[in-house]
């Protein structure tokens, strides 16, 4: 299991990260070049700036019950067909 952050708008990177670290869970930051985000002991994959080059790198790398927080219901909806749990920023859960 991992926590993967679409983090193109996200306001909760940093609650995230810490319970990940809270709970010993792997988190990674995905983000394009038009964010630099840089935080201490997370990874964080930056990719070329386009139109939904996030949200396909980030479904590439879903593994079923690995969870994802996103604000995008396309992303969702693949997340969810990968047997991950997408999740918004106030910790509803898509389904």
């Amino acid at each position: 299991m991992k926590i993967l952050i679409d983090a193109d708008g996200c306001p909760v990177v940093d609650i995230a990260i810490n319970l990940g670290k809270k709970y010993n869970i792997k988190t990674v930051i995905m983000c394009d070049t038009s964010h630099i985000i840089n935080k201490v002991g997370v990874k964080t994959v930056t990719l070329s700036k386009g139109s939904d080059s996030v949200d396909f790198a980030l479904v590439n790398k879903v593994s079923k019950d690995d969870i994802i927080i996103t604000q995008d219901y396309g992303l969702a909806a693949m997340v969810l067909s990968k047997g991950g749990y997408p999740i918004n920023q106030n910790g509803l859960i898509y389904s």
